[in-house]
């Protein structure tokens, strides 16, 4: 899940960004990733892991799946700040 904006990859090159995972690991740093949240429903259970945050150059990038509709993109911030800072 890309969480920088398009000026970081502008300058920089690269964009930030949250892994997602099918793996239901119970931690306080996980958020379920729910049909209802996104554009284009995931194959599989999935969930966005707060605490691996990681640069990546588009070259990295597996491929976009679709994007996470506003309401629920700012819950999952609001979860990472509160978790990982």
């Amino acid at each position: 899940m890309v969480i920088s904006n398009k000026d970081v990859h502008d300058i920089e090159g690269i964009f930030y960004a949250l892994m997602i995972s099918s793996k239901p690991l119970p931690d306080e740093f996980s958020y379920e990733l729910k049909s209802e949240m996104l554009s284009k429903p995931m194959n599989k259970e999935s969930f966005v892991k707060c605490q691996l945050i990681q640069a990546y150059t588009e070259d990295e990038l597996i491929r976009k799946h679709g994007f996470i509709k506003q309401k629920y993109f700012d819950e999952i911030l609001r979860h990472l700040i509160q978790t990982v800072f």
